[in-house]
């Protein structure tokens, strides 16, 4: 870009977006290095299109600090600056770091996954294409999105992009469920159809995306051209091939169990080295993963650095415990109702907000939790065969809808209490139609007992899944005694 003595200004760049309305057309135009919003009054660009190379000339209005368009020319392809745009584009897109916030083995082996996503995201932010972050309404999910969005506003500024026009191409939204389902991909859908934007969306999945309950909402965005990213770490669904179902239906497929390793590293830890890898610069990220680790109960050795790296930053161990509670407790009441500026209070180490909310929340959840357990064991139905201490609870007659502790949360407090006396234990939280299982010291995957069910007795309409100690299950009212019985004898019976 250069004046020359009438303020005039040549801007040679790509046309990144082209908003046409009735008095004027909006070009923005991205140099290799700046996005620039151009007001072309007298409509000189209608013959130019969203991605051609173009050289303009403009001046800025008198009466406000806008461009205005005075020439515009498209560029052949083979002009010299189309060639230096491709080279300033490449580096653009590239991650800033290889660097990884902790050493790990499993980052390691995902990090040709972690760049591919980072150019689509870099890619994506330069193109003015919408990106639909969506997540688990928990706390890990949230640590990972919060991550993600940090990164991607971090981008837009170094462009110089108008944060009002961030906030219409960069959304980030809950999940209603603990999956990506069909519902779900239908609103996006709609919304996108709906909207004015004219390019679909890239979607940023966080929490959710790897197993068989997102491969219908996955399979509904592919025919509407959705590029997708799956960032996840539940147990994906793999096929008799030994391949990942969702590798076909995603551009990048980033978990854990792709690599060898398993759902101790959480979703809030990848999305954070992500986004470290974008933006270096980024504060407490290593905190938000330490708190994604806490809130999921990994027993990752990466936690523990996150752990220390956090603990020299103020965020102690124990601050993150209450810090978790308190998310999770009120991410899962708002949901979709969320205030972004709420949840960004919420979420920010260095805001006083954040401690005043916990310490006026999380006695009230500590008072919650102590009634909640003295229920519970009150009516807790104990057996045990093989050395194995089966402990089950009817959610539906003891808690009441919308309330905290969740049946969730209310299995996690009673293995808590169990496992201080017993070696191997199981909780089993029961409603007419669902189940929610906890295990702790017994080597078996919950959700191979789901598959096994859905083998055997397709009848019962099982499904579910979740993590190895720790998953949801549903199916049709009439067989609940019988999953029950079979999900208790497969518990204890040997290998």
């Amino acid at each position: 870009m250069r004046n020359n003595q009438n303020f005039e200004r040549e801007i040679y760049g790509k046309v990144s977006g082209l908003i046409r309305l009735k008095t004027l057309n909006i070009v923005v135009v991205f140099d290799g290095n700046n996005e620039i919003e151009i007001a072309d009054v007298k409509q000189l660009s209608n013959k130019i299109d969203v991605g051609d190379f173009v050289r303009v000339v403009v001046v800025k209005d008198r009466n406000s600090e806008r461009l205005r368009l005075l020439r515009i020319e498209k560029l052949h392809l083979d002009h010299n600056f189309v060639n230096k745009f491709e080279d300033l584009s490449k580096s653009f897109v590239a991650p800033v770091t290889q660097d990884n916030i902790v050493k790990s083995t499993a980052y390691e082996k995902l990090k040709p996954l972690f760049i591919k996503a980072i150019n689509l995201i870099n890619q994506a932010v330069i193109d003015r294409r919408p990106i639909l972050i969506r997540h688990h309404f928990d706390t890990d999910g949230y640590s990972g999105a919060i991550a993600i969005e940090k990164a991607i506003t971090s981008l837009a500024l170094k462009i110089n992009r108008d944060m009002q026009n961030n906030r219409n191409l960069l959304k980030r939204i809950p999940c209603t469920l603990p999956f990506y389902d069909l519902d779900e991909a239908v609103s996006d859908i709609s919304s996108f159809l709906d909207s004015s934007l004219d390019k679909e969306p890239l979607l940023i999945l966080i929490d959710n995306g790897s197993t068989s309950e997102d491969v219908l909402g996955l399979r509904k965005l592919a025919i509407y051209n959705f590029d997708v990213i799956v960032i996840d770490h539940h147990v994906p669904l793999i096929n008799e091939d030994g391949s990942f179902e969702v590798d076909s239906l995603t551009k990048v497929h980033i978990n854990p169990y792709k690599v060898g390793s398993d759902s101790n590293i959480t979703a809030g830890m990848l999305g954070s080295e992500i986004a470290y890898m974008i933006n270096p610069s980024l504060k407490d990220l290593d905190c938000l993963a330490a708190l994604s680790g806490i809130a999921d109960r990994s027993n990752a050795e990466e936690l523990t650095s996150y752990l220390e790296l956090a603990k020299s930053k103020g965020c102690d161990e124990e601050f993150l415990k209450k810090l978790a509670k308190v998310v999770d407790y009120l991410t899962t009441s708002i949901r979709r109702k969320e205030s972004k500026t709420f949840i960004e209070n919420l979420f920010d180490f260095k805001n006083k907000i954040q401690q005043k909310t916990v310490n006026l929340i999380y006695p009230e959840l500590v008072e919650l939790e102590k009634k909640r357990i003295n229920t519970l064991f009150k009516f807790l139905e104990k057996s045990e065969k093989n050395n194995i201490v089966i402990a089950k609870f009817n959610f539906e007659n003891l808690i009441k809808r919308g309330d905290y502790p969740s049946s969730g949360k209310s299995a996690g407090l009673v293995i808590d209490e169990l496992k201080q006396k017993y070696d191997r234990v199981a909780v089993i939280a029961h409603g007419d139609d669902s189940m929610v299982v906890r295990t702790y010291g017994i080597d078996k995957d919950i959700n191979d007992f789901i598959a096994l069910e859905q083998k055997v007795k397709p009848y019962t309409e099982i499904e579910g899944g979740g993590h190895m100690h720790a998953a949801s299950i549903r199916f049709i009212k009439a067989v609940r005694d019988e999953v029950m019985t079979d999900l208790e004898k497969w518990l204890v019976e040997n290998d």
